[in-house]
């Protein structure tokens, strides 16, 4: 998703989004909470982290949809979760519902974009494969 220059009411909402995920660290088991903090590391990424820790082993076909399908479940999981909050606060404050559907509709759209290109990066992977 472009990123626009944002106006005031969606750096609050910005803002409200960062707290509350600050928050919830609060509730987090140790061990997740060290992971999370270990991901946030200046050039540290997920892919980098997926890499290290299944890219050395021989690590079944199998065993890489399994993990795909759970990134995809949690991913779908987070999307209902965050939908759902938008319903709720959307409810009781009614003049933050159209900078929440707006936000929501990026993050959708983005996940969209995402997607797309893990199903083309598959295609390209079945046709070196094919060959």
């Amino acid at each position: 998703v472009e990123q626009c220059p944002r106006e005031a009411h969606e750096d609050r909402i910005a803002q409200v989004v960062r707290r509350t995920l600050e928050e919830g660290r609060v509730f987090m088991p140790r061990s997740h909470l060290a992971f999370l903090e270990s991901l946030e590391k200046p050039g540290v990424s997920i892919r980098q982290y997926c890499f290290r820790r299944f890219g050395a082993k021989m690590v079944s076909v199998e065993a890489l949809h399994d993990l795909e399908v759970a990134y995809n479940d949690a991913l779908n999981t987070l999307g209902r979760y965050i939908s759902r909050r938008v319903h709720l606060i959307s409810r009781f404050f009614p003049t933050l519902k159209s900078e929440f559907e707006a936000l929501h509709s990026q993050y959708d759209a983005h996940m969209r974009v995402e997607r797309l290109q893990l199903l083309k990066m598959r295609q390209r992977v079945s046709r070196c494969l094919e060959r």
